[in-house]
């Protein structure tokens, strides 16, 4: 609870719930310029931006700083059952003064809470899993670790943590991690918690999420939705970018690595694809884009190491190229990792645009709400290949 109260303007009330403190400073909701929240599967920790205009209390009397403690909870109302409850430390602040020095926008970044993430450490994680070891550096920065799918890796050796900090040894130990045929993903979300997926399992499940184009129903509180429609994610607007062309010639379409196995030089390929659509996008499948040399291999590392390191590059590269962006009814309960059914509707008559329908995985998620508008949440979807055109 704050400990320092504001005056709340209600002659100008916003079309969202929100409730915002930063060191136990209550902000006047309608302050509120705008505040996004995103969350991605290859960030550690969601990170924040908040720009709230200020009259000297957050500048003068209690000023914002490095480390400052803000607590967010944002929903649709104040009956949202999915509202998001969450403590972000800030990093960086910026102050602009408007044009009487009366008041400022003060803009404010930041990373979500965690103890001790940021110290520098020189230590060793005897005999583990990459997966223990996620386990273990999340407790000690006392977030809570999820592993919902029970994902188990081959990677077991001894991860030395050498002067990097936490933060840098999550990245450190998913970079080596090793599932057989696979990769896996170790990420934060809004509910306070590090996640770990892997990509063949998020690929291959049954539980696919619908997402439905429909105006109407876009802007329909769960109420109004009935007979099965609230289950639907409901989206008004897409747009699509595609960098296959790059991130296949990074390695994406396939990758190679030379090592010295102490007594053969060894040779090695990885051209993986869990491919969502019908239709490659590679102009040349499994030809190889890019070629590593790696030294000797030696017994203080697990036997695919090197064979590991490469995989995880190339699956990466080869099925995130392709995204679909689009703005959905925020009442929808979306998670990162999700396999999402998508229809978009045909430019040229009244059926489905083959090509860009099929299924998709939840790559990152962007809450936000700002002054005079309504919540609105954004979903990047991802996905190696395409759907075959119906005129083909």
């Amino acid at each position: 609870m704050a400990n320092v109260r504001q005056p709340t303007d209600n002659s100008s009330r916003q079309n969202f719930y929100c409730q915002i403190d930063i060191d136990d400073v209550e902000l006047i909701p309608n302050n509120i310029l705008s505040l996004t929240i995103r969350e991605w599967v290859f960030d550690i920790l969601p990170r924040l931006e908040l720009i709230v205009m200020d009259d000297g209390v957050l500048t003068e009397g209690y000023p914002v700083k490095e480390g400052s403690l803000i607590n967010i909870t944002i929903g649709n109302s104040n009956e949202d059952e999915d509202m998001i409850s969450m403590q972000f430390m800030v990093q960086d602040v910026a102050v602009d003064v408007l044009g009487d020095n009366k008041m400022t926008n003060v803009s404010i970044t930041g990373l979500m809470k965690t103890t001790d993430m940021f110290t520098i450490r020189n230590r060793n994680i005897n005999s583990s899993l990459s997966v223990d070891a996620f386990q273990q550096l999340a407790g000690e920065v006392d977030i809570t670790f999820s592993n919902p799918d029970d994902i188990s890796t081959t990677d077991r050796m001894t991860w030395l943590q050498l002067n990097i900090d936490n933060y840098k040894m999550f990245r450190h130990v998913l970079e080596r991690s090793s599932k057989s045929g696979d990769t896996i993903f170790c990420y934060g979300n809004t509910a306070s918690e590090i996640v770990v997926k892997s990509l063949r399992n998020a690929t291959q499940t049954s539980d696919a999420l619908r997402a439905r184009y429909d105006l109407d129903k876009f802007a329909l509180p769960k109420s109004r939705l009935k007979n099965g429609d609230e289950q639907v994610i409901w989206f008004n607007s897409y747009d699509i970018v595609n960098i296959n062309g790059l991130l296949h010639k990074m390695g994406g379409s396939g990758f190679a690595l030379d090592y010295y196995d102490q007594s053969r030089n060894q040779r090695k390929t990885s051209d993986v694809d869990f491919q969502l659509g019908n239709n490659t996008t590679k102009i040349n499948p499994g030809q190889i884009t890019n070629h590593q040399q790696f030294g000797i291999i030696n017994d203080n590392v697990y036997n695919d190491y090197f064979e590991a390191v490469v995989r995880n590059q190339q699956l990466r590269a080869g099925f995130f190229g392709q995204s679909m962006v689009m703005a959905i009814n925020p009442i929808a309960n979306v998670q990162l990792m999700d396999l999402i059914d998508v229809i978009v509707p045909s430019l040229v008559d009244e059926n489905m645009n083959d090509v860009y329908s099929g299924e998709y995985l939840v790559g990152g998620i962007i809450h936000n709400v700002s002054k005079g508008m309504l919540y609105r949440k954004r979903i990047s979807l991802h996905r190696s290949g395409l759907n075959q055109s119906a005129n083909a």
